[in-house]
C-alpha cells in the first residue's frame, strides 16, 4: 500500500461522495461501510500512511468515519482482521506506526511462521496453487509426482522469500510457463496430447 496515494486507500477504504475529487461523479462506499456487521480484512495494515492510521482507529474505537469530501459521520460495526510482514511492536517503538492502532489490532494476534519453517506445508501448498492455477489455464489437475515436490523447480526462491502468497504466485507463474510452451511445441508439432 505504500506505493498507492494515501487518497486513492482513502477512497477505497472509506468511500467518498460526489464532487470529492476529479471524477468522483457518483457517491461511492468503501470497505468499511461494506462490511458493516460484517468483518474487514486489512491486508498489509503496516504499510497504511500515518493519516489512514488515524481513520482506521478512529473506526475502532468510535465506530465511525467520514466519506472523502464528506462531512456526516457513517457509523459502522465491523471486525478487523489484519495482517503485515512489518514488525509492528518495532514500528510502534520506532514511531513509523500508530502506537495506539497496534493495541487495537494487536487483541488476538497470530503469528505466522515463515514458509521456510514450515517445509512440510510446501506440497499441500504446491498442490494447491497448481491445481487453481491449472483450472485457470483450462486444465485438469489430478497430482504432483512425489519427486517433482522434494524441491518444486524454480519455486525455491519464492520458497526462500518466506510468504506463502509469493509462492503461490510462482506456482502459478510456473503452470502458466507450462501451458504456454506446451501450447507452442503442439502447434509447432513437438509434442503429441
Amino acid at each position: 500500500m505504500r506505493a498507492v496515494p494515501s487518497t486513492l486507500v482513502a477512497t477505497e477504504l472509506f468511500g467518498h461522495e460526489k464532487g470529492a475529487f476529479t471524477g468522483a461523479t457518483q457517491r461511492r462506499l468503501g470497505r468499511f461501510e461494506l462490511a458493516d456487521g460484517g468483518t474487514i480484512f486489512l491486508d498489509e495494515v503496516g504499510e497504511l500512511a500515518v493519516d489512514i492510521q488515524s481513520t482506521v482507529l478512529r473506526v475502532l474505537q468510535e465506530r465511525q468515519f467520514e466519506r472523502v469530501g464528506g462531512s456526516d459521520p457513517v457509523s459502522v460495526d465491523v471486525r478487523i482482521l489484519s495482517a503485515t510482514n512489518r514488525d509492528l511492536r518495532s514500528a510502534a517503538e520506532a514511531g513509523t506506526f500508530r502506537r495506539d492502532l497496534f493495541y487495537r489490532l494487536e487483541v488476538f494476534p497470530i503469528q505466522m511462521p515463515a514458509l521456510r519453517e514450515r517445509c512440510d506445508d510446501i506440497p499441500l501448498l504446491t498442490e494447491h496453487f497448481v491445481g487453481r492455477c491449472a483450472g485457470k489455464v483450462g486444465k485438469t489437475f489430478n497430482a504432483i509426482d512425489r519427486k517433482t515436490l522434494e524441491l518444486p523447480a524454480g519455486l525455491h526462491v519464492a520458497w526462500q522469500h518466506s510468504r506463502t502468497s509469493e509462492y503461490g504466485r510462482a506456482c502459478c507463474g510456473l503452470v502458466r510457463r507450462r501451458h504456454v510452451f506446451h501450447r507452442r511445441n503442439m502447434a509447432q508439432g513437438r509434442c503429441h496430447a
